[in-house]
């Protein structure tokens, strides 16, 4: 029994952790996956199969896209039900926006951290407006935002830069532009970042409440990288539209693109606590994300620049075996020819002769050769290194009787020898077709030597 109940205990770790809730409104995301489903998402926003929450990807136009916790945030003490005096918001989240061109002329419209009574930004309007206002509207009344903007649009004098929104885009609360510094108190050792290069990215957002107000830090640096010690930016901005009598917000992400500057915003991991500060992300766990992301990009880049070069290597080496199988059949199929050939010729005594021998001896079967014509076949004249002979072709060589013929002439003349008789000399089979090479009688009636039945020429 105890040793289930220490199994079920860290089932539900387990789960608690994949879900990304931890207790009193905290919760952390070290990459995302189907276990975060319960995040609300809307527009374009979606959780990739590489652990990425994409808001909006390099390949939409003028949308916009949202992801908020679905548990809203008590601005009031647990325990005494009353608004607190000193709560305090922590956030830490890495990020990446990857513009559809490599000119951050052509970046998207920017990203946003949003803390808000309600998720619901169905109303407002892409592009410039960041998905939290519409286009009719300077600000938000109805629907009342706090927002830390990464933005990446000339909004300001610097396209670059970190901005703090209170329900309205058109002039901040405060702004500076995107960077860090490596020494608190040195002012001259700032190090700007780019924020549409497509790197990874961390920021740290400290939102202190007593009540009334929200003094408002963000800090900003590459990842991996500690955080830096001198916040970015901070101000005060007054809470009264965003804190309503429940005491409750919302906490989550808005991301747009416009017509002409498109770009891929994505959170890749997301720590937030209430009162301590947020939860260190699992840095080996993101960047397993990161490159196993990276590592199916490549490849599928890989397979793209690969796959016609090998199609037709593969196309080739088919189209050359199916020609090599077919010669080899061809050969195979000659070579048992020849065999049952041999075979069939082994009890014969005369000379064998070949078909290209003959053809070029009667000059390819020319007319002007021809001696005679009968029954069984033709009969030519053919002369050969000084050698005189007559060919007999045997036609209908596919009927029983041409076969029958032609053995016999080859077994009964090949093996008698009389003055009376015609020498046989020789003989060929090739491709089904039977010819017998006789001794030539220049003097003689070739009819009667060679049993034809129309009269012959004589003519050399």
């Amino acid at each position: 029994m105890p040793e289930f109940s220490s199994r079920l205990l860290c089932f539900l770790l387990l789960i608690d952790v994949a879900v990304g809730v931890v207790n009193d409104g905290g919760f952390v995301y070290n990459g995302f996956s189907s276990s975060s489903s319960n995040l609300l998402l809307d527009g374009a926003a979606y959780i990739g199969a590489d652990g990425i929450l994409t808001l909006t990807n390099t390949s939409l136009y003028n949308g916009q896209g949202h992801c908020f916790h679905p548990e809203p945030v008590p601005l009031f003490n647990s325990s005494s039900k009353q608004r607190s005096s000193n709560r305090t918001l922590y956030t830490t989240f890495i990020f990446s926006i990857t513009p559809r061109r490599s000119s951050i002329s052509v970046s998207g419209q920017g990203m946003a951290f949003v803390v808000s009574p309600s998720h619901d930004f169905s109303r407002a309007s892409p592009g410039i407006q960041l998905g939290l206002v519409a286009y009719t509207e300077e600000s938000n009344t109805n629907n009342p935002f706090l927002a830390v903007e990464l933005d990446s649009v000339h909004r300001m004098d610097d396209l670059n830069n970190v901005r703090v929104d209170l329900d309205s885009l058109q002039a901040p609360i405060d702004y500076a532009s995107a960077g860090y510094r490596v020494y608190p108190y040195n002012e001259d050792n700032f190090q700007p970042v780019s924020l549409t290069s497509g790197d990874l990215m961390q920021a740290w957002i400290d939102m202190a409440y007593d009540g009334a107000s929200f003094r408002v830090e963000v800090t900003l640096a590459p990842f991996p990288m500690n955080t830096p010690s001198r916040p970015l930016l901070s101000c005060k901005v007054n809470s009264s539209t965003i804190v309503g009598d429940d005491g409750y917000v919302y906490v989550g992400f808005s991301a747009s693109t416009g017509y002409a500057k498109i770009a891929a915003h994505q959170v890749h991991g997301w720590s937030f606590m209430v009162d301590e500060p947020a939860k260190p992300l699992d840095y080996q766990s993101m960047m397993a994300h990161v490159h196993r992301s990276r590592a199916n990009q490549y490849l599928y880049r890989s397979l793209l620049r690969w796959l016609p070069a090998t199609l037709s290597f593969l196309l080739l080496l088919i189209a050359g075996s199916v020609i090599w199988y077919k010669k080899w059949r061809k050969n195979r199929a000659q070579e048992e020819e020849d065999h049952r050939e041999c075979e069939w010729e082994d009890g014969l005594g005369p000379r064998r002769f070949h078909y290209k021998d003959l053809g070029r001896a009667t000059d390819g079967f020319s007319s002007h050769r021809l001696l005679g014509k009968g029954g069984f076949g033709r009969v030519y004249l053919g002369v050969l290194a000084n050698e005189i002979f007559a060919v007999k072709m045997i036609s209908s060589t596919d009927s029983d009787q041409g076969m029958a013929q032609f053995t016999a002439e080859v077994i009964t003349l090949g093996r008698l020898r009389h003055r009376n008789l015609v020498r046989l000399l020789g003989y060929c089979r090739h491709k089904g077709q039977l010819l017998l090479v006789y001794d030539y009688m220049p003097n003689g009636s070739q009819g009667r030597t060679y049993e034809f039945e129309a009269p012959v020429r004589n003519t050399i």
